[in-house]
């Protein structure tokens, strides 16, 4: 038996994380992989029994786990970001779930074998849509503002209050209550209750941090803790009004500007996609193949009129006397997959309706595993020819970060401008009072190095500081915001420094800042030559190739892009030409 748990502990772990990178790979919605892969180690194999292994602790840990999935989401979201989207927002929760609710219910009494009750359930149920979904879609498409910072907002807002609204019509099922005044006070007490939890837990958290009460070491364990305190606290209160706690209590810590919680942040990130890996594997592994197959008919039905007709239409009152647009509005309703907060208080209340005998709850759990998987393959495929098609998608970022302040460091900006690419120089602290580029000269940590990446447009980093320390923190902090296949880093001598993260190289495996140090006092210099010219001799070192679209190529050993020009440093006829 231990062993059997210890295989399925291993299974969840390797799958939840394989699952997302395999998704990544092959650019599609990591919830279709992830379930698939809980099909496979359920049902299919046998190899994971969530009821087995977890008994009575499945769902509360479920629960509990969906909350710290909430204070992750909540952490990414900037209140700076919805200056044209705070009231789309509003009413996207509020008249957007009464539409979506009440289209949902109404089509699947309709479309199912359910009662009009559960018909009612499954609605509210769907009406959640959830930045684990959301997020990885917008992070591929980069559309333009305001659509993104509604969807983020959206879509972290909107879960606890479907796990709310979800709750109250269970009760009312199961105690034949007053579903309007139900619905009603139970959402405003679970949401005020919650608020009020997750503010003062952010409020105890930093009044310890910014008084150096808690070791460095401790600081994100600290803030975990003390997110699963403020939801179990308010779930004694409120069930499901924990998840209000969380996400405020996310929102909280990351909109205040008197302590620096990045490292929390950071650390959220990673627990939060372990966490999500193994919900998805666990939920999946509950659902057999053959109730997905008696459902299916139905479930497509329902996907299509939530597509089509429900979201459409709580767009549309959401957005109406706005200023969003008509081509943002269309993005907006061509945006609405569901995850697991949907996943998991189906597959809740299903269990709490079978254990009192309702007859057809067990179709609740897969008629909302048809939907997640139906409208992640719609939206998760169809967003982006969308967004490309109405014109708010955004491009891939083409601007250069130049780390450093030696002379050939701004040489090789300036060549780089030359070639139409965006370049931002972080020359440190003083600055650079001669330099005509566009310089950032404030801190690592702070909102205004995320917001001046963002607005020149930065989607490579070369770190190439002669300051050592300068260049452990960049590149810690250029990964953090550029991810790791973005920022390169060149070496002040051959050997590499130690103490640097690991980055890429650039430009080869023996060139180091010292090589280009002294090829420039002997009178080497980079330029740039025109595709035209002579490709480089022997004695010029290719650093950077410029696309004909103004995208750099850093350094390779040969491209099938069309090139406007090669960014070279001449007079370097001893330096290896190896590459890695």
């Amino acid at each position: 038996m231990e062993q059997d748990v210890l295989v399925g502990l291993t299974v969840i772990v390797a799958f939840g994380v394989g699952g997302q990178w395999l998704a990544s790979r092959i650019r599609v919605p990591s919830i279709l992989v992830l379930l698939l892969a809980g099909f496979i180690a359920g049902p299919v194999t046998g190899l994971v029994d969530p009821d087995a292994m977890f008994g009575d602790l499945l769902f509360p840990a479920v629960s509990l786990a969906t909350g710290l999935l909430l204070f992750d989401s909540g952490m990414s979201l900037r209140l700076s970001a919805l200056s044209m989207g705070r009231q789309p927002v509003l009413r996207l929760v509020t008249l957007g779930v009464l539409v979506t609710w009440i289209v949902g219910s109404v089509t699947a009494f309709l479309v199912t074998d359910l009662s009009s009750d559960l018909a009612v359930l499954l609605g509210a149920i769907l009406v959640v849509s959830g930045p684990t979904v959301v997020i990885p879609i917008l992070r591929r498409l980069r559309p333009r503002p305001p659509t993104g910072p509604i969807l983020r907002w959206e879509g972290t807002i909107i879960d606890p209050i479907g796990a709310s609204l979800g709750v109250v019509v269970l009760t009312v099922v199961l105690e034949e209550g007053n579903l309007v005044r139900d619905t009603v006070l139970g959402v405003a007490g679970a949401a005020v209750t919650g608020i009020a939890v997750g503010l003062g837990a952010a409020v105890l958290v930093l009044l310890a941090l910014r008084y150096y009460r808690i070791p460095d070491l401790l600081r994100s364990p600290v803030a975990v803790a003390m997110a699963v305190v403020a939801f179990t606290t308010t779930n004694l209160l409120f069930d499901e009004g924990g998840l209000f706690a969380t996400t405020v209590f996310g929102i909280a810590l990351a909109n205040q500007r008197r302590v620096d919680v990045d490292d929390i942040a950071a650390f959220e990130k990673a627990l939060g996609a372990m966490i999500l890996g193994a919900l998805f594997v666990l939920l999946g592994a509950r659902i057999e193949l053959s109730e997905l197959a008696e459902v299916w008919v139905a479930g497509i039905v329902l996907v299509f009129v939530l597509v089509l007709v429900a979201r459409p239409l709580a767009v549309a009152v959401s957005v109406v006397g706005t200023e969003v647009s008509f081509r943002e509005g269309a993005f907006l309703a061509a945006m609405a997959p569901r995850g697991i907060v949907a996943a998991a208080t189906s597959s809740v209340f299903a269990l709490a309706l079978s254990e009192t005998g309702v007859a057809g709850a067990d179709l609740l759990a897969p008629l909302t595993f048809t939907v997640i998987i139906g409208t992640g393959v719609v939206y998760g495929l169809g967003a982006g020819p969308v967004a490309r098609r109405l014109g708010v998608a955004g491009s891939a970022p083409r601007g250069v970060a130049l780390v450093g302040s030696q002379p050939w460091v701004v040489r090789l900006g300036e060549e780089l401008v030359r070639s139409d690419v965006p370049v931002l120089l972080m020359p440190g602290a003083d600055g650079l009072s001669d330099a005509s580029l566009p310089q950032y000269t404030g801190t690592w940590d702070s909102e205004e190095f995320v917001d001046a990446l963002g607005n020149h447009d930065i989607g490579t980093a070369l770190v190439m500081s002669a300051d050592l320390e300068h260049n452990v923190v960049g590149v810690e902090r250029l990964v953090e915001c550029l991810g790791a296949p973005n920022v390169y880093y060149l070496p002040r001598q051959a050997s590499g420094d130690r103490r640097v993260p690991l980055a890429r190289r650039p430009f080869g495996a023996d060139v180091s800042q010292a090589t280009i140090t002294e090829r420039t006092a002997a009178g080497g210099r980079i330029t740039t030559l025109d595709p035209e010219d002579e490709a480089p001799d022997g004695s010029s070192l290719p650093l950077i190739q410029v696309d004909t679209h103004g995208r750099p190529i850093i350094a390779p050993r040969h491209t099938h892009h069309a090139l406007s020009g090669t960014i070279v440093l001449t007079g370097v006829d001893d330096i290896s030409r190896d590459r890695e």
